[in-house]
Protein backbone atom coordinates (compact mmCIF):
# COMPACT_ATOMS: atom_id res chain seq x y z
CA UNK A 1 0.00 0.00 0.00
CA UNK A 2 1.15 3.31 -1.12
CA UNK A 3 2.08 5.94 1.87
CA UNK A 4 -0.79 8.15 1.16
CA UNK A 5 -3.35 5.36 1.68
CA UNK A 6 -1.34 3.94 4.87
CA UNK A 7 -1.88 7.83 5.95
CA UNK A 8 -6.25 7.31 4.88
CA UNK A 9 -6.30 4.68 6.55
CA UNK A 10 -5.20 5.82 9.84
CA UNK A 11 -7.35 8.90 9.53
CA UNK A 12 -10.72 6.68 9.07
CA UNK A 13 -9.68 4.93 12.25
CA UNK A 14 -9.41 8.16 14.30
CA UNK A 15 -12.56 9.14 12.74
CA UNK A 16 -14.77 6.40 13.71
CA UNK A 17 -13.47 6.62 17.18
CA UNK A 18 -14.38 10.45 17.58
CA UNK A 19 -18.04 9.15 16.07
CA UNK A 20 -18.00 6.78 19.05
CA UNK A 21 -16.40 9.30 21.57
CA UNK A 22 -19.68 11.59 20.22
CA UNK A 23 -22.33 8.55 20.46
CA UNK A 24 -20.80 7.67 24.38
CA UNK A 25 -21.38 11.92 25.36
CA UNK A 26 -24.29 12.55 23.44
CA UNK A 27 -26.91 9.34 23.14
CA UNK A 28 -25.41 7.22 25.83
CA UNK A 29 -24.70 10.19 28.22
CA UNK A 30 -21.84 8.71 29.52
CA UNK A 31 -19.63 10.83 32.65
CA UNK A 32 -16.59 11.81 30.85
CA UNK A 33 -14.52 9.71 32.88
CA UNK A 34 -16.53 6.70 31.46
CA UNK A 35 -16.12 7.84 27.69
CA UNK A 36 -12.54 8.85 28.47
CA UNK A 37 -12.07 5.05 29.16
CA UNK A 38 -13.78 3.41 26.53
CA UNK A 39 -11.72 5.51 23.99
CA UNK A 40 -8.58 4.71 25.67
CA UNK A 41 -9.52 0.93 25.42
CA UNK A 42 -9.84 1.21 22.06
CA UNK A 43 -6.94 3.51 21.01
CA UNK A 44 -4.73 1.21 23.18
CA UNK A 45 -5.77 -2.09 20.88
CA UNK A 46 -5.57 0.37 17.81
CA UNK A 47 -1.33 0.84 19.25
CA UNK A 48 -1.59 -3.15 19.98
CA UNK A 49 -2.36 -3.53 15.90
CA UNK A 50 0.45 -1.03 14.86
CA UNK A 51 2.88 -2.19 17.26
CA UNK A 52 2.45 -6.04 15.80
CA UNK A 53 1.84 -5.50 12.40
CA UNK A 54 -2.14 -6.73 12.00
CA UNK A 55 -3.40 -3.61 10.76
CA UNK A 56 -5.46 -0.86 11.66
CA UNK A 57 -8.65 -0.57 13.60
CA UNK A 58 -10.92 -0.66 10.64
CA UNK A 59 -8.48 -3.36 8.17
CA UNK A 60 -6.82 -5.97 10.73
CA UNK A 61 -4.89 -8.40 8.17
CA UNK A 62 -4.89 -11.25 10.97
CA UNK A 63 -7.53 -13.96 11.88
CA UNK A 64 -7.54 -14.30 15.74
CA UNK A 65 -6.77 -11.10 16.88
CA UNK A 66 -8.79 -11.00 19.88
CA UNK A 67 -7.28 -14.16 21.37
CA UNK A 68 -3.94 -12.27 20.51
CA UNK A 69 -5.03 -9.23 22.20
CA UNK A 70 -6.57 -11.42 24.77
CA UNK A 71 -2.56 -12.96 25.56
CA UNK A 72 -1.08 -9.93 25.70
CA UNK A 73 -3.11 -8.30 28.27
CA UNK A 74 -3.21 -11.47 30.67
CA UNK A 75 0.60 -11.97 29.94
CA UNK A 76 1.08 -7.88 30.51
CA UNK A 77 -0.60 -8.65 33.95
CA UNK A 78 -3.56 -6.91 34.05
CA UNK A 79 -6.02 -8.21 36.25
CA UNK A 80 -9.01 -10.24 34.93
CA UNK A 81 -11.34 -7.30 35.79
CA UNK A 82 -9.68 -5.10 33.43
CA UNK A 83 -9.27 -7.17 30.74
CA UNK A 84 -12.96 -7.95 30.88
CA UNK A 85 -13.61 -4.05 30.82
CA UNK A 86 -10.99 -3.90 27.72
CA UNK A 87 -12.59 -6.85 25.79
CA UNK A 88 -16.55 -5.38 26.60
CA UNK A 89 -15.55 -1.51 25.26
CA UNK A 90 -14.44 -3.22 22.38
CA UNK A 91 -16.86 -5.34 21.66
CA UNK A 92 -19.19 -2.42 22.08
CA UNK A 93 -17.00 -0.28 19.97
CA UNK A 94 -17.55 -2.83 16.71
CA UNK A 95 -20.60 -3.20 17.40
CA UNK A 96 -21.65 0.49 16.84
CA UNK A 97 -19.06 0.47 13.78
CA UNK A 98 -21.76 -2.30 11.93
CA UNK A 99 -24.47 -0.61 13.40
CA UNK A 100 -23.19 2.59 11.37
CA UNK A 101 -21.96 0.79 8.43
CA UNK A 102 -18.07 1.59 9.14
CA UNK A 103 -17.35 -2.22 9.30
CA UNK A 104 -18.82 -5.80 8.00
CA UNK A 105 -18.33 -7.73 11.53
CA UNK A 106 -17.43 -7.27 15.23
CA UNK A 107 -14.32 -9.50 16.15
CA UNK A 108 -14.82 -9.55 19.49
CA UNK A 109 -18.11 -10.71 19.94
CA UNK A 110 -17.94 -14.12 20.53
CA UNK A 111 -14.48 -14.11 22.66
CA UNK A 112 -15.26 -15.31 26.26
CA UNK A 113 -13.81 -12.51 29.16
CA UNK A 114 -12.11 -13.89 31.87
CA UNK A 115 -13.94 -14.45 35.22
CA UNK A 116 -13.46 -12.05 37.04
CA UNK A 117 -12.01 -12.51 40.28
CA UNK A 118 -14.38 -12.13 43.58
CA UNK A 119 -13.55 -10.16 46.09
CA UNK A 120 -15.63 -9.61 49.34
CA UNK A 121 -16.18 -5.83 49.94
CA UNK A 122 -14.49 -3.83 52.62
CA UNK A 123 -17.26 -2.75 55.41
CA UNK A 124 -16.86 -0.71 58.89
CA UNK A 125 -18.07 -2.58 61.97
CA UNK A 126 -20.41 -0.87 64.54
CA UNK A 127 -17.85 -0.42 66.47
CA UNK A 128 -15.63 1.69 63.93
CA UNK A 129 -18.97 3.17 62.86
CA UNK A 130 -19.50 4.46 66.34
CA UNK A 131 -15.95 5.73 66.50
CA UNK A 132 -16.09 7.95 63.72
CA UNK A 133 -19.23 9.90 64.41
CA UNK A 134 -17.88 10.38 68.36
CA UNK A 135 -15.24 11.81 67.01
CA UNK A 136 -17.00 14.35 65.65
CA UNK A 137 -17.32 17.79 68.01
CA UNK A 138 -20.69 19.06 67.53
CA UNK A 139 -20.40 22.31 69.54
CA UNK A 140 -18.47 24.14 66.70
CA UNK A 141 -19.71 24.62 63.63
CA UNK A 142 -17.64 22.71 61.13
CA UNK A 143 -18.43 19.59 63.84
CA UNK A 144 -22.13 20.21 62.66
CA UNK A 145 -21.32 20.62 59.07
CA UNK A 146 -19.24 17.19 59.32
CA UNK A 147 -21.66 14.88 61.45
CA UNK A 148 -24.18 16.04 58.18
CA UNK A 149 -21.94 15.03 55.97
CA UNK A 150 -21.46 11.28 57.57
CA UNK A 151 -25.15 11.26 58.18
CA UNK A 152 -26.09 12.13 54.48
CA UNK A 153 -23.40 9.33 53.34
CA UNK A 154 -23.95 6.55 55.41
CA UNK A 155 -27.61 7.48 56.41
CA UNK A 156 -28.95 8.39 52.73
CA UNK A 157 -26.27 5.91 50.53
CA UNK A 158 -24.86 8.96 49.14
CA UNK A 159 -21.95 9.05 47.15
CA UNK A 160 -19.19 11.34 47.47
CA UNK A 161 -19.97 13.02 44.25
CA UNK A 162 -23.35 13.43 44.61
CA UNK A 163 -23.06 14.94 48.33
CA UNK A 164 -20.56 17.60 46.81
CA UNK A 165 -22.72 18.29 43.91
CA UNK A 166 -25.71 19.25 46.43
CA UNK A 167 -27.65 22.39 46.07
CA UNK A 168 -30.23 23.67 48.36
CA UNK A 169 -32.99 23.48 45.69
CA UNK A 170 -32.32 19.91 45.32
CA UNK A 171 -33.51 19.33 49.44
CA UNK A 172 -37.45 18.74 50.34
CA UNK A 173 -37.15 19.14 53.87
CA UNK A 174 -41.29 18.86 54.24
CA UNK A 175 -40.82 15.41 52.47
CA UNK A 176 -37.51 14.55 54.44
CA UNK A 177 -36.38 13.83 50.77
CA UNK A 178 -33.20 14.94 48.54
CA UNK A 179 -33.45 14.65 44.87
CA UNK A 180 -30.17 13.35 43.77
CA UNK A 181 -28.59 13.17 40.39
CA UNK A 182 -26.24 10.21 40.22
CA UNK A 183 -24.36 8.67 37.49
CA UNK A 184 -25.51 8.62 33.91
CA UNK A 185 -27.23 11.73 35.10
CA UNK A 186 -29.96 10.02 35.86
CA UNK A 187 -32.40 11.31 39.19
CA UNK A 188 -33.57 9.52 42.09
CA UNK A 189 -34.71 10.19 45.45
CA UNK A 190 -33.27 9.40 48.82
CA UNK A 191 -35.19 9.90 52.29
CA UNK A 192 -33.45 11.43 55.34
CA UNK A 193 -34.29 10.99 58.61
CA UNK A 194 -35.73 14.01 61.14
CA UNK A 195 -32.05 14.45 62.77
CA UNK A 196 -30.38 15.16 59.56
CA UNK A 197 -33.44 17.74 58.74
Amino acid sequence: ASRQSIVDIYAKSKEAIEKYRIYLDVEKNYSEYTVNGYVGDIEEFSEYLKTEGFGTLLSINVKNVPRYYLSHLTSSNFKSKSISRKLSSLRTFYRFLMNEGIFHENPFEDIETPKADRTLPKVLYKDEIDAIFNSIDTKTAFGKRDMLILELLYGSGLRVSELCSLEESNIDFANELIKVFGKGHKERYVPMNEHTV
